[in-house]
Formats: C-alpha cells, sequence, structure tokens
C-alpha cells in the first residue's frame, strides 16, 4: 500500500486507524527502538545469538472475543497514548517470551497487557473490586 493511499484512507477516516494498522505502526515502532536500543548499548557482539532470536513478525495477533472485550474497555475508557502504551507492553512481553522458552498464552498475555492500567484512567481509578 502507497503512502498516498493511506494518507488517504486516514483522511476519509478523519485520522482514525484500523486496528491492522495500530498493530502494524505499534510493531515497526517497537522494531526501531529494539534495533536502537541495542546499538546504543552495544550488545551486537555480546548478545547477537539471543537478540537474533528474536522475531516480531511471529508476535501472535491475537483476535479473540476477550480480546476485542479488553481493547473496547480501554478505548473507552483512556486516552489513545496509553492504548498504544498497552499494545506495546504486549509485543514487549512478546519478545521477552521468545527470549524464554516457558509457555506463554498469547490471549492471557495480550489481555493482562491490555489492561494492566485500566486502573490509572478516570473511570476506573480508585475502583476496587473484589
Amino acid at each position: 500500500m502507497s503512502i498516498t493511499t493511506t494518507q488517504g484512507k486516514l483522511l476519509s477516516r478523519q485520522g482514525a486507524l484500523s486496528t491492522g494498522e495500530r498493530w502494524r505502526f505499534t510493531l515497526q515502532a517497537t522494531q526501531a527502538k529494539l534495533k536502537m536500543i541495542v546499538v546504543s548499548m552495544g550488545l551486537q557482539k555480546t548478545h547477537a545469538k539471543p537478540l537474533g532470536r528474536l522475531n516480531p513478525d511471529a508476535i501472535p495477533r491475537v483476535d479473540s472475543a476477550f480480546a476485542k472485550a479488553a481493547v473496547e474497555a480501554m478505548e473507552s475508557a483512556s486516552s489513545p497514548a496509553l492504548v498504544h502504551h498497552c499494545y506495546r507492553t504486549y509485543i514487549w512481553g512478546w519478545l521477552l517470551k521468545q527470549l524464554d522458552d516457558n509457555p506463554c498464552d498469547a490471549e492471557v498475555l495480550f489481555v493482562s497487557a491490555m489492561l494492566h492500567d485500566l486502573g490509572l484512567t478516570e473511570q476506573y481509578h480508585g475502583c476496587y473490586l473484589g
């Protein structure tokens, strides 16, 4: 998809990103940040083998009803910046999971990442469940 096509779509939606676009841009930003961290910390030589195992393209895109409900809850209660933070949290969590051979349920990680800051929002600040 060309930049002009993307710009045209965004203009027609008044700048609102689709879920797929949000996912793609967040993943690209995380990949760029990871490269910057590796270079700035001089990890290319000392950590080349473990870092070479990281594959951002292998991060599962969770699309279950539970995940959609978590995204809806976060989007309705918080700013776009906080929602994007939650997406990045999931991506970083999955990248860390790739360095560790322990099993991890993608849906549980995604929903946990999506809702972990819900208590910071005005709607849920100070709410105690239980």
